[in-house]
């Protein structure tokens, strides 16, 4: 018997349920997801958030 519960434990142990459908990435999550890997490349030592914090600034 486990004494806690986690989120993943309440929304069904992360297994995806069948004939479940992943929603679409917007507009924004499919440029971040091409622009993060260019931007990683040119500039290795930025951490992930300031990372983010670029991409929001050239989204603009």
């Amino acid at each position: 018997m486990k004494a806690y519960s986690t989120l993943a434990d309440s929304r069904g142990g992360g297994s995806m349920r069948r004939g479940h459908v992943k929603r679409p990435m917007n507009a924004f999550m499919v440029f971040a997801q091409a622009m993060r890997r260019r931007l990683s490349e040119q500039r290795p030592s930025l951490h992930n958030a300031e990372l983010s914090k670029s991409l929001g600034s050239m989204w603009k």
